[in-house]
């Protein structure tokens, strides 16, 4: 089970300016479980708990607040975060990370950025270190291991561990992580807010099949990590050709629909992943399962399904 670091509440806090200093003054018992801070205008300040929310005080918050805390999540210079805010995001010193919702300034008839930004989502960044010991021990002990996808529904600390096997695993080897959205390392001024490893690097913000090319071009990997991964099959082709490992997320709620999906299924088939791993959606941050997979299949889709059926086994060694 996955337990909360207690300084990270604080920091996080501390670039909401005022309202933050109301925050800061709240019982460990209750920071050390929050997972995001939401502000809204015109609405009291909403702590979301792993399984509930709850009203931080009685004050509103005014859309002078999230213009605020905005200006100083980017360091008092929005010019130079204009590429993030359009995207709806920022990651803040840290590594924390603060979505945002408002009215769309169109362009050409395409978003060009949030205007008049009316609320705020900043999600607390945590290290967990350890959490993924038992998937790095599988990676250096099972001799058949070719790349891991890690899978479970929104919430239930993939991204987390995925982290923690960037960190071992950059620790004794070469690592890139793939970081578009700035959630693994978490980049603030070009700099890891988050342990990855000694021998890891960074490459944030870029697509992710662009990150991947580049990466084999220039870095010389061993393990390429990366988030969410989608339909990049070209890429996935030349790591496979490159003798580099993936370690990689995506979201699906069991096994069987990770087979179903029309975006992972092409991953399996394609060889490149040895191993499922099922986080559960009860216990944050447990595994509920790691499956052997056999993707190097060569025959007809309804072949693949049916071969899952028997080729597929649950590890049941590896279990808590």
């Amino acid at each position: 089970m996955i337990t909360a670091e207690k300084s990270r509440f604080d920091s996080a806090a501390e670039m909401l300016g005022e309202l933050g200093t109301e925050l800061i003054k709240l019982p460990s018992s209750t920071k050390n479980r929050v997972t995001e801070i939401r502000l809204r205008a015109g609405r009291p300040v909403m702590l979301e708990l792993e399984n509930t929310r709850i009203k931080a005080g009685e004050r509103i918050v005014t859309l002078k607040d999230i213009s605020d805390c905005i200006t100083r999540f980017c360091g008092y210079s929005v010019y130079s975060h204009e590429k993030e805010l359009a995207e709806g995001y920022i990651t803040i010193k840290g590594g924390h990370r603060a979505g945002f919702c408002g009215s769309n300034i169109v362009k050409h008839g395409k978003t060009e950025t949030i205007g008049s930004y009316s609320s705020i989502n900043l999600r607390i960044a945590r290290e967990h270190k350890g959490c993924g010991d038992r998937l790095y021990k599988l990676i250096k002990e099972d001799k058949g291991f070719k790349g891991m996808l890690i899978i479970g529904p929104p919430l239930t600390a993939k991204t987390t561990i995925l982290r923690d096997l960037a960190r071992q695993l950059g620790n004794r080897s070469k690592v890139t992580v793939v970081d578009e959205r700035g959630e693994i390392a978490a980049c603030c001024g070009g700099v890891p807010q988050n342990d990855v490893g000694v021998n890891t690097d960074v490459l944030s913000g870029f697509r992710k099949g662009e990150a991947i090319s580049m990466a084999l071009r220039t870095m010389s990997p061993e393990y390429i990590v990366c988030d969410e991964m989608g339909r990049e099959c070209d890429e996935i082709e030349k790591c496979i050709n490159s003798g580099v490992r993936l370690i990689i997320t995506a979201h699906c709620g069991s096994v069987s629909e990770a087979y179903e999906s029309s975006i992972v299924r092409p991953i399996l088939q394609s060889g490149a992943i040895s191993h499922i791993v099922l986080m559960s959606k009860d216990r944050l941050g447990e595994i509920e399962s790691i499956t052997a997979v056999d993707g190097n299949n060569e025959n007809s889709d309804d072949s693949f399904n049916a071969d899952y059926q028997h080729r597929n086994r649950t590890l049941s060694f590896l279990k808590a």
